[in-house]
Order: C-alpha cells, then structure tokens, then sequence
C-alpha cells in the first residue's frame, strides 16, 4: 500500500499511545505489545513514544514490549527498560509472501483463523484496533473499516470478511512454497490477483482520509 500513497504520514501520536495504555490498563493489563512499522525509529517522536512504554512495562500495565526493527537506522542512546527488547531483520535478509494474492481467488477455503492472531495479536493504527497486522492493509483497500474498534476488543472479529482476502490464513505448505528473498521476488509474485487489482483500481486515498476516524 505504500506505493499508493508515498508523500502521506501516518505518524501514531504520542497521546493515541497513552490512550492505548490507558485501555490495557483498563482491562488489567496485557502480555505483550510489538512495535513495528515501516521502520519504527524514523516516527519523529519515537523516544517519547518508547519512554511511555517503558514506564508501562515497569508498572507492568504491559509485560514486555518488543520494537521490530529493519537494522537500517542506528539504534539511539535510550534508557534501558529490563521488560522492552529490541528484534527484526535487516531488508536484505526477510522473506515475501505475495499479499495481493486472494485464496478465494486460488479456489482455496478458508477454514479459521490462523496463526497470525495467535502469533501477533491485534493491531492498532493511527485509526483503531484491527484483527490482526495484516487486515490494516485489508481493511483499506476493500472498504472494510468498519472493522475498526475503539477499544482493546475481547476475542478477534471481522475474520469471514478478512481470511478470505488473506494470504496467511493458507496453509503453512502454501506459504512454504511461495516465501521468497525480497531481491528475487518475481513478476508473477508482483502481480495482484483479481480481487486485489479490482480493490487497488478502485481504491480512493482521499476518501479514505475524509471519512476514517482517528482513534
């Protein structure tokens, strides 16, 4: 989706972080938060942003939080937090999975949920909570943001309008097969399955911006 939009920001606030706090403070405190981006250490208040994490680990609102970095930008001088770890792989050394493939497209059923839920958790951006990391872009490009939730939800939702869009929710023999080095992804790879090429045709930036509430 980055392409569709390059010069937009979509910064996370400061105060969006405390309320996220808040919430997990709210309903007793959660195991685990993960940071990622893009590249987290490029938001223009990153410091500030992992200094209110930090302070929720040592008040063990949040058990840990860990910060995915793709090694490109140095790590600044920062005041440890025993409960935050840093992770994540230089760009040279990931894997792609081709994400603009639908498996309804593929003639594939989805049965459940997958590993992403259990794996990640649900995410939450600039707008709200989602399911999970990989319906953020799901959710935009098909319309879906009436998915977003206001608060940390109980049990994952919106899954029968997302899986079927999603190349995660197939089998691990699928995903095996297709995981690529980032340098030698093909064109075959590149190209949109009929779903995604209808989506990204129709696909309004402006609009989404005009009517998306932000959290």
């Amino acid at each position: 989706m980055c392409n569709l939009y390059p010069e937009r920001t979509e910064h996370m606030t400061v105060a969006q972080i405390e309320k996220f706090v808040q919430h997990a403070k709210d309903i007793g405190g959660i195991k685990r938060a993960k940071v990622v981006g893009g590249e987290p250490l490029v938001h223009p208040d990153f410091k500030e942003i992992y200094a209110v994490l930090g302070e929720a680990t040592e008040k063990r609102i949040i058990s840990y939080v860990k910060i995915d970095t793709n090694k490109t930008v140095p790590i600044p001088s920062l005041k440890p937090y025993q409960f935050v770890r840093w992770s994540g792989k230089h760009p040279k050394k990931k894997a792609h999975l081709p994400i603009l493939w639908s498996p309804k497209d593929l003639g594939y059923h989805t049965s459940g949920p997958c590993q992403q839920i259990s794996k990640c958790g649900f995410s939450l951006d600039k707008y709200g909570y989602l399911p999970c990391s990989l319906a953020i872009m799901i959710t935009r490009l098909f319309g879906l943001t009436h998915l977003y939730r206001q608060e940390i939800p109980k049990q994952p939702w919106g899954l029968e309008e997302l899986c079927p869009l999603c190349i995660f929710s197939m089998d691990s023999e699928f995903r095996h097969k297709w995981w690529t080095p980032l340098g030698k992804i093909t064109i075959e790879e590149k190209t949109p399955t009929k779903s995604y090429d209808e989506a990204l045709k129709k696909f309004n930036v402006e609009e989404f911006y005009k009517v998306q509430k932000e959290f």
